[in-house]
C-alpha cells in the first residue's frame, strides 16, 4: 500500500497497543506517526471526551507516548487532550508532537479538514475553528443542480458537443 499510494508516512491510532505494529512498520521502512488520545476510529472503546482530565489519564497517555516514541514512532498526535498534558507529554518526547484539540503547547497544531471547511453538520467541537461554511455551499450548490435539470435549464446548449453537420444520423438496415 505505502509503495503503490507513494505516502510519506501512516498515522495508526493507538498508544501502547500500537507500539508492536509501529516497530515492525519501521523495520519495514514505513514511518509512522502514532496516534493517543481520544481515537476516533476507536470510539466504541472510549467515550467521546477529552483524554487527561485527572492524574490517572495523564499516566496513562504519558506511559502510552513513551512507548510508541521508544517504537520509534516519528512523531506523536495528540486528540483531544488537555493542554496540561499535551505539555506535559511535549516535554517528555523527542519526537514531534502535533496537537488536534490539545492546546497550544505542542509543537504543531492540526485541524480535521471537514472542520476547518465546515462540511461537518451538528456540533463544532470546541477546539474547532471553522474558516469556511461549506456545508452551506454545498447544499446550496446541489439544490440549485436539481432546479436546474428539473426546469430545463441544464444542460444547456452550451453544455453539450457537436458533430459535423456532414453527418446524418440513420437507422440501421
Amino acid at each position: 500500500m505505502v509503495v503503490e499510494t507513494a505516502v510519506h508516512a501512516v498515522k495508526i491510532e493507538g498508544g501502547a497497543d500500537a507500539a508492536k505494529l509501529i516497530r515492525e512498520s519501521g523495520v519495514l521502512g514505513i514511518a509512522i506517526m502514532a496516534h493517543i488520545g481520544l481515537n476516533p476510529k476507536r470510539l466504541n472503546d472510549l467515550a467521546l471526551r477529552v483524554q487527561g482530565t485527572n492524574w490517572e489519564e495523564l499516566t496513562k497517555l504519558l506511559k502510552a507516548a513513551g512507548q510508541v516514541e521508544a517504537a520509534e514512532a516519528y512523531a506523536i498526535l495528540r486528540d483531544a487532550v488537555t493542554e496540561k498534558a499535551a505539555t506535559c507529554i511535549t516535554e517528555r518526547l523527542s519526537i514531534p508532537t502535533i496537537g488536534i484539540g490539545s492546546g497550544r503547547k505542542c509543537d504543531g497544531a492540526g485541524l480535521v479538514s471537514l472542520d476547518l471547511l465546515g462540511i461537518t453538520g451538528g456540533r463544532v467541537p470546541k477546539f474547532a475553528k471553522q474558516y469556511l461554511r461549506a456545508k452551506e455551499d454545498f447544499t446550496d450548490a446541489f439544490r440549485c443542480f436539481v432546479n436546474d435539470v428539473q426546469e430545463g435549464r441544464f444542460p444547456g446548449p452550451e453544455h453539450v458537443y457537436h458533430m459535423s453537420s456532414e453527418l446524418i444520423c440513420r437507422k440501421p438496415g
